[in-house]
């Protein structure tokens, strides 16, 4: 369960009377570019050079035709018709792809027919891919009834991430998933964690699981998002292994409302965050600026305190909210408003 990203700070102070000149501004300007990281931009003006053609009514399934499309199109710009329907029976799997950019112009991939529950499928899956974008699109799962726990389908993502870097999803709205809305992950010994993974403006809702998990992974950010009615957590970060450590995380101006709602099925709490140190090691977590309803939190390392450097921040809680640090080194808990905290072995 998952940073802070670097900034880049300029200032230049002209010391003479009049503006600075043009050849000034433009080697600013230059200096700027060469030092900004490269992150894929997510214009709205983005060009399509192709749209896929498969059936958009929802009648027929895509599954097979629609990952060929975007396999057989690595590198350029994509389009899905607008406001189509895409009926999904397997998993849309893309692997070892370079520059996927995929603008859904608001069309749904929507799950089709009952599959066995040892499918495990996801709308879309996401593997080794690097410098990637995913916009405007819907998605919307199976699951009749997010608050009753379905342990056999809980691996039923709406979207999973396994390894890759440098990938961006932006203006993603998921539904009635068993498992997590967005899942951010690895295959241990065949492919590591994920790197830079921006997961901005999402509108996650009933989901039988997390709104966002994550298993592994450095440099991940989840911002300006709306997270609601989850079965488990709004935002878990949960290392599976201790090769997968989870370093660099930022969670903020997010919105987290009625978490917790499969508890009664699964014996686990609830909470807005829950970073949960039961095998790797996690460090640099930053939880700034979000709202909850109750806002309640835990950031618990039961092997005994390798946890280290969580920063709490501008946080709100509507109602009383707590927030549990147990086994922490390295903990800065500022400025949150109705938010109680208790600490046990923090230093």
């Amino acid at each position: 369960m998952p940073r802070r990203f670097p900034t880049f700070r300029r200032s230049a102070r002209n010391r003479s009377v009049g503006r600075p000149s043009i050849r000034a501004l433009t080697a600013v300007l230059t200096l700027g570019a060469l030092l900004l990281p490269a992150v894929p931009s997510v214009s709205a003006a983005s060009s399509c050079q192709y749209t896929f053609t498969g059936n958009a009514s929802g009648t027929r399934d895509v599954t097979r035709s629609l990952t060929s499309f975007l396999a057989s199109h690595r590198g350029k710009h994509l389009c899905l018709k607008t406001n189509g329907i895409y009926r999904i029976d397997g998993t849309v799997r893309i692997s070892d792809s370079h520059g996927l950019r995929l603008d859904g112009r608001n069309a749904t991939l929507r799950a089709g027919a009952s599959v066995s529950a040892s499918v495990q499928r996801q709308q879309l899956h996401l593997e080794s891919v690097r410098n990637a974008i995913v916009k405007n699109l819907n998605i919307r799962g199976a699951d009749p009834d997010y608050t009753r726990w379905k342990d056999s389908r809980q691996q039923e993502h709406g979207i999973g991430i396994y390894g890759g870097d440098n990938i961006r999803l932006s203006h993603i709205s998921i539904r009635d998933t068993y498992g997590d809305g967005v899942y951010v992950g690895y295959d241990s010994g065949r492919i590591g964690p994920a790197s830079r993974i921006t997961l901005e403006r999402l509108d996650i809702a009933r989901v039988g699981r997390n709104g966002v998990g994550i298993v592994g992974g450095h440099y991940l950010m989840v911002t300006d998002s709306v997270i609601s009615f989850t079965g488990l957590h709004s935002v878990d970060l949960e290392p599976n292994t201790a090769d997968a450590a989870i370093h660099h995380v930022t969670v903020q101006r997010s919105t987290m409302r009625a978490y917790g709602r499969a508890h009664a099925d699964t014996g686990y709490a609830g909470y807005a965050v829950a970073v949960d140190g039961w095998a790797g090691e996690m460090a640099d977590i930053n939880i700034l600026d979000n709202s909850a309803d109750r806002f309640n939190a835990a950031f618990v390392d039961e092997r005994g305190g390798i946890n280290h450097d969580v920063v709490f921040r501008g946080n709100r809680s509507s109602y009383p909210g707590l927030v549990e640090f147990k086994n922490l080194r390295g903990l800065t808990f500022v400025g949150n408003i109705r938010i109680t905290a208790t600490k046990s072995n923090v230093n």
